[in-house]
């Protein structure tokens, strides 16, 4: 009987980030997912961000790495994710 190795091959995640809330002001958003990996995932991160030219550009929000984020009055007129 003749032996062979198997090499574990990384696996890419499956599922989706979904942002749900009203994208107004003083409104919270929220960021939940249904992420998974056969090879297990790490700790997840969140960075909102702004863009002022309609998702052409985007920018870091200082300070907002939680799974929420609440609306104020700089996001004004502007898309966020």
């Amino acid at each position: 009987m003749r032996k062979s190795r198997v090499t574990n091959v990384n696996d890419l995640p499956t599922g989706i980030v979904n942002i749900t809330g009203t994208a107004t002001q003083n409104q919270t958003l929220t960021a939940t997912n249904t992420l998974a990996d056969i090879d297990g995932l790490g700790t997840l991160n969140y960075q909102w961000q702004e863009s002022a030219d309609n998702g052409v550009t985007w920018t870091d929000i200082s300070g907002e790495t939680n799974d929420t984020f609440t609306l104020s009055q700089a996001q004004v007129g502007k898309k966020c994710r």
